[in-house]
């Protein structure tokens, strides 16, 4: 019987997300592992495992986010240093930060995914459950890398793929090397751990534990890792295996109800926002929405998804129903502002939460999108016209001219459909892959930033432009320094 040495991250409480650091801390307890009940119940550990650490890069470093400065005056410690970081596109400042919970996170799972490898064929419990443990531990850790992979590197490209990757841990073992495997080494592990990931008896995807792992859900991440390194075909084909769901399927949003009304009646003129339902869901409900091949979601910690006139100028605001439920106008007095007005994104949770695992929507959007960029543009617009049948209040569907019309209109819907939490990984791979017609450049009006500090007495423009190293955000220094200075620090 193994003895596993490993943190105990008081695993079955809800909301334990601590600032451990798991790549280079030395196990400080020990727990005798035995059954495959127990392993099970790391895994079963949803507060982990279906949620995000906050990425603030995923918030606020794309052009759907826009932060006025007069709301930042009204309001600064709304906004924290890492926040303004990410907005203005800092490299010095950002990794002089206490934590960083993203990257704290995702480790903490591959740590998680890594103690039930190490143990389960020493443990009792049949074969059928040994494979499904390895098959969600496979999975967890091919999410997880590929998450910190957009996150920290650069984009996925071939002149890239000598770049530095992550520090790919295997083990528990904390003298196992923290140096960074290449771009190419971490996506190849990523790609072998999404094959391994099929071990899972779970055909589709398992409504009582969504955030467990199926064939189908694997499909469904196979499918956006290869749309992200340009293998068009590959991209389509599991897109359509993911597509064959029976257990998960489009939420017509014409079903979606109002939730409670908000009214901020002081000062005056009084303001009422009005929301959906499923602003008031907590993790009970959206754990099971319906739409998910694979129950995650990104967390934005202070709630200010801020949409820019840009992004919102994308709806159709009479009949599209993502802007009449999501789009919440006059949002400001939600946090105490009176001026300016401005609209808020809200999905789970007052706007804490956004799917992030992948989903029968994105499915639709990443074979249109391989449809498009082939040429093939009418099943383009049949597929992303299956996606706005659910989505408007009356009939809504796209049609396009040409190729280059279809992608544009895919990409649109795209962007409609999945604002924020896909809008940085979409920027970085519209930056590298082989059609310029997509590429973007964000940019940014704020106040000018002197060593962290905010000078409102003067605005700057900002920019991150298609090529640019701030594509890979900064690793934290306190990641630097525990690791001895085996992990190098991005080059900008």
């Amino acid at each position: 019987m193994k003895f596993t040495h490993y943190i105990l991250f008081t695993l079955m409480a809800a909301g334990s997300f601590g600032c451990k650091k798991y790549l280079s801390e030395e196990p400080r307890k020990q727990a005798s592992i035995q059954t495959t009940d127990q392993l099970d119940a790391l895994i079963d550990n949803y507060s982990i495992f279906a949620v995000n650490g906050s990425s603030s890069a995923m918030f606020f470093s794309t052009d759907d986010m826009d932060l006025k400065t007069d709301a930042y005056k009204a309001s600064p410690t709304l906004w924290s240093l890492e926040v303004l970081c990410q907005y203005t596109f800092d490299a010095t400042q950002l990794p002089t930060i206490t934590s960083d919970a993203f990257w704290t996170s995702e480790y903490k799972k591959i740590f998680t995914a890594n103690v039930v490898l190490f143990n389960v064929d020493d443990v009792t419990g049949s074969e059928e459950a040994k494979n499904q443990l390895k098959a969600d531990a496979h999975f967890i850790r091919a999410l997880s890398y590929w998450q910190l992979a957009n996150h920290y590197c650069l984009p996925y490209s071939e002149a890239n793929a000598a770049a530095p990757g992550l520090p790919l841990k295997q083990s528990v073992s904390y003298a196992e090397s923290l140096v960074r495997a290449t771009l190419k080494e971490t996506y190849d592990f990523i790609e072998k751990e999404l094959e391994a990931a099929k071990l899972t008896t779970q055909t589709d995807v398992n409504n009582i534990k969504p955030w467990r792992v199926s064939q189908t859900a694997v499909a469904g991440m196979q499918s956006r890792f290869y749309l992200f390194k340009g293998d068009y075909a590959k991209a389509l084909q599991y897109a359509n295996d993911a597509l064959q769901t029976k257990n998960a399927n489009l939420v017509d949003f014409r079903t979606i109800v109002a939730g409670n009304a908000v009214t901020y009646p002081s000062p005056a003129p009084a303001v009422t926002l009005k929301y959906s339902e499923i602003n008031y869901w907590t993790a009970i409900k959206w754990l099971y929405w319906k739409e998910f091949l694979y129950a995650r979601v990104a967390y934005n910690a202070n709630q200010s998804a801020f949409p820019s006139d840009n992004l919102l100028s994308l709806y159709d605001t009479t009949n599209d129903l993502r802007f009449k439920w999501f789009m919440i106008p006059n949002s400001n007095r939600r946090f105490a502002i009176t001026a300016p007005a401005f609209y808020r994104y809200c999905f789970f949770e007052d706007g804490r939460y956004f799917p992030i695992g992948p989903t029968v929507s994105e499915m639709l959007l990443n074979k249109a999108e391989v449809l498009a960029r082939t040429g093939n543009v009418q099943e383009a617009m049949n597929a992303v016209n299956a996606l706005r049948s659910k989505r408007f209040a009356v009939d809504s569907l796209l049609s396009a001219n040409d190729k280059s019309d279809a992608l544009k209109k895919v990409l649109q819907e795209r962007r409609r459909e999945m604002p924020f939490a896909m809008r940085w990984y979409d920027i970085r791979r519209f930056s590298v892959n082989e059609d310029p017609s997509d590429d973007v450049t964000v940019q940014h009006s704020f106040f000018k930033m002197n060593n962290g500090l905010v000078d409102q007495t003067a605005t700057q423009s900002y920019q991150l432009t298609p090529g640019s190293k701030r594509y890979a955000v900064p690793i934290n220094q306190l990641e630097i320094t525990n690791s001895q200075n085996q992990i190098i620090q991005n080059q900008y």
